[in-house]
């Protein structure tokens, strides 16, 4: 019988990501956080919370939290083995930024494997430069069930 035990991994505190100097239809990925063990647990919620109010001017682009298997081994420690993101990510766009206090939940429940990393991308579009930028916090609840 399985337990209802979990874990909260706090992936990044209150942090501003700014994509506003990206040039024009160009894309840029932070890793956030890389190695996180979910062995062992069948969920995985990601948490983003909103700090500020965002500023996205233009209504195509975009800022996109990930979460993606790790294929990390000791066989290769320096090579990345990131896998595509799991189902759906937290995405703000300017054709309707997040405001101060928004939080954003997305449940995960295939695809896990054995430990995860957290990206965030900013995609700007037409015109290069535009304003981008979101200050965001980010969490794992990690499950049983």
């Amino acid at each position: 019988m399985k337990g209802r035990g979990g874990r909260t991994v706090e992936v990044c505190p209150p942090r501003t990501f700014t994509f506003s100097k990206l040039g024009d239809g160009l894309e840029q990925t932070v890793l956030v956080m890389e190695r996180i063990d979910c062995s062992g647990y069948e969920t995985c919620d990601l948490i983003v919370r909103v700090h500020t109010d965002a500023t996205i001017s233009d209504s195509a682009a975009s800022i996109s939290i990930e979460v993606v298997p790790d294929g990390f081994t000791m066989d290769d420690p320096a090579q990345s083995f990131f896998a595509d993101e799991l189902d759906t990510p937290v995405t703000f766009t300017g054709a309707s930024p997040p405001t101060a206090g928004n939080v954003q939940v997305r449940t995960y429940t295939s695809g896990l494997g054995a430990m995860l990393a957290v990206r965030v991308k900013g995609e700007q579009s037409n015109p290069a430069g535009a304003a981008l930028t979101a200050r965001i916090s980010i969490e794992l609840a990690l499950r049983e069930c």
